[in-house]
């Protein structure tokens, strides 16, 4: 079973940075869905979110991941290990 692998971006600079850096994550968010990770987390600076990636396509030719959900400032993101619920994280303990 794959496990939870957060990645974090760092979004604090220019606009065009934070496309590329968009497209970066596209490519990685494919090579996690093909690897069957089973949910990662992006840190969004700018936007002020954490950006919670699920339901992978596992290895297809155009991998994906069916399901992102967002969490916002005053919101907590569920925390699962091993498909068990063990808490939460509060958004506001993780953004600066």
């Amino acid at each position: 079973m794959a496990s939870m692998t957060p990645s974090i971006t760092e979004s604090g600079r220019s606009r065009e940075y934070h496309v590329q850096q968009r497209l970066g994550g596209l490519q990685k968010n494919r090579i996690y869905a093909r690897a069957g990770v089973l949910e990662y987390w992006i840190v969004n600076l700018v936007e002020r979110q954490i950006e919670v990636y699920s339901d992978p396509t596992g290895p297809v030719s155009e991998p994906v991941y069916r399901i992102r959900k967002d969490y916002l400032p005053g919101s907590a993101v569920p925390l699962v290990l091993e498909g068990q619920p063990v808490g939460t994280i509060a958004v506001d303990a993780v953004l600066p």
